[in-house]
């Protein structure tokens, strides 16, 4: 047979299951959920203060492919929290701002919140009770009150 028309045949076994790794990529496993475009679209709705569950829903991963990336890269799960905040942090400087205005429904509602026991339109008080339950009737019986009903159940039976 000439060189030309020798068979070419297909690696077998361990051999033919090899990836090509040429461009640094790793073989083994699934390839990652978490792209750099997942990684954008998380942290646009850590931003506007969406849960974690929420973010998962929404960018299409489950909440276990979220946990994992974050225990693997622990500078994104502090960044997510700080994000988180954002919502909260916009609120608290939007009802300073009003108060600034001079808005005063704002500045009454503020101090309702921050100020209870000065402003607070609500009352609020601290009731204790103590109430014993039985849960046997038969507990609070005397033993002859128990051999009285027995004798009446006898009777009739």
């Amino acid at each position: 047979m000439s060189e030309d028309k020798k068979k070419t045949t297909k690696p077998k076994g361990k051999q033919a299951k090899k990836k090509d790794t040429s461009k640094g990529k790793n073989p083994v496993g699934r390839p990652t959920v978490i792209t750099d475009g997942v990684v954008r679209k998380l942290e646009d709705v850590f931003l506007k203060g969406l849960s974690d569950r929420e973010a998962c829903l929404h960018v299409g991963i489950s909440p276990t492919t979220l946990y994992e990336y974050c225990s693997q890269n622990p500078e994104f799960a502090e960044r997510k929290e700080l994000l988180k905040e954002q919502p909260k942090i916009k609120a608290k400087l939007n009802i300073n701002e009003e108060i600034q205005n001079g808005n005063t429904g704002v500045s009454q509602w503020y101090l309702e919140r921050r100020a209870k026991d000065e402003f607070s339109s609500k009352q609020e008080f601290d009731v204790k009770a103590e109430q014993t339950i039985t849960t046997n009737p038969i507990e609070s019986l005397t033993p002859e009150q128990i051999k009285a009903y027995a004798a009446k159940y006898y009777e009739k039976g």
